[in-house]
């Protein structure tokens, strides 16, 4: 793996940006630093808004939380 998306991800990463978001469970178990680094290496490489809707903007929207 080098920490690079998947072509085909990346393609359905950007023709359904406002259909998904990703996050990191650290309520049970402690998260690992390479878990952060690799969830920030994700983002990167990303459009700044994909990047953005996915993070955060999409689950605010699906919690109704704005």
């Amino acid at each position: 793996d080098d920490g690079q998306i998947d072509t085909a991800w990346m393609r359905l990463i950007l023709s359904y940006p406002d259909r998904m978001f990703i996050g990191l469970d650290t309520f049970f178990e402690p998260v690992e630093p390479y878990q952060f680094y690799a969830t920030k290496n994700f983002f990167r490489q990303l459009p700044l808004d994909v990047a953005r809707k996915i993070s955060y903007e999409n689950a605010i929207h699906v919690y109704n939380l704005g």
